[in-house]
């Protein structure tokens, strides 16, 4: 049951990667949903970890999050 909930929120999250892409507008539902996946990426893990152990999608949030850090 856990490998199912795991894809789901990983094709929710992959749904969300790509429409931001797209440069398409986030829905309020969708934003907040972005910003909670984006809470829980952790920024030591992408630092401490080699990167072939890291998914593309986890590279791509990091580098997200640590672009909004530079911009406040």
């Amino acid at each position: 049951m856990s490998r199912s909930v795991w894809y789901s929120k990983k094709q929710d999250l992959l749904y969300l990667l790509d429409k931001r892409d797209r440069e398409e507008p986030l829905t309020d539902w969708e934003q907040d949903r972005f910003d909670k996946y984006l809470s829980r990426t952790s920024l030591i893990t992408y630092h401490t970890q080699d990167a072939e152990n890291l998914t593309p999608e986890y590279i791509k949030m990091c580098e997200i999050k640590i672009n909004r850090m530079e911009d406040e």
